[in-house]
């Protein structure tokens, strides 16, 4: 993870031109302050491991999540469904990607974060339409699965925090950028659909998106959604 550069004191020329001692002693009382304050800007808070949860939004299914992840792979540990790999398991479980799932957890910041001038949300990789919300205040907008974000916080506090994060459909977001395209610019972009035979779905070509995962000639469809890489606060 990429935490922030400490500052840099160059002071070896420097003391060859200290003749007081007790400037010498100001000097070093100095450094220590600025060392002690490089290491505090580097605190590094690592959210993976915490206990998050996931659900649909009316929360008639829930359970445990595990981040980075997916919901495919959460459903699954949660015995809420079979080996998504099965047979035609991919068909079976269509109305998945079709669903908004919700992840989110709680978190305790020690009283030494009072410290910080600011505070960091380092997201590493959302799957991939996201809203992200801390503390209830919408701190980031995602559509894209390939971007990283540093996002500068201000809702944070000491001790108890929450993160919610509001994934949409891809399915249907796909399918609405598409249509709105069409009835801006009066055509479509092909392909609107992979070949029937990969019994994919359609509109990828609207998504910054892993492209198989709505189908490919070599495996299945799982339009995933969920924290897919690393996420911290810095």
């Amino acid at each position: 993870m990429k935490t922030f550069t400490g500052l840099c004191i160059a002071t070896a020329s420097a003391l060859f031109l200290i003749e007081s001692s007790s400037v010498f002693a100001a000097s070093s009382i100095s450094v220590s302050k600025i060392e002690h304050h490089s290491r505090l800007s580097n605190e590094h808070f690592d959210l993976n491991s915490l206990a998050w949860t996931f659900r649909n939004e009316n929360a008639s299914i829930k359970g445990r999540a595990t981040v980075p992840g997916d919901i495919y792979t959460d459903l699954f540990n949660n015995n809420f469904i079979g080996n998504p790999l099965n047979a035609n398991n991919d068909e079976k479980l269509r109305w998945i990607a079709r669903l908004d799932w919700i992840y989110e957890c709680e978190f305790y910041l020690p009283e030494r974060w009072k410290m910080f001038r600011s505070v960091l949300l380092n997201a590493q990789g959302l799957d991939t339409v996201a809203s992200v919300y801390l503390n209830e205040w919408k701190i980031l907008r995602s559509n894209n699965q390939f971007h990283t974000f540093l996002v500068p916080l201000e809702s944070w506090r000491v001790g108890r925090n929450s993160i919610r994060i509001h994934f949409k459909s891809p399915i249907h977001y796909a399918k609405r950028q598409s249509n709105e395209y069409h009835v801006t610019s009066h055509h479509d972009i092909p392909p609107i659909c992979p070949p029937s035979i990969y019994r994919g779905d359609c509109h990828i070509n609207f998504m910054r998106k892993i492209q198989s995962s709505f189908a490919w000639d070599w495996g299945p469809t799982f339009p995933t959604v969920g924290i897919w890489q690393a996420i911290s606060l810095e």
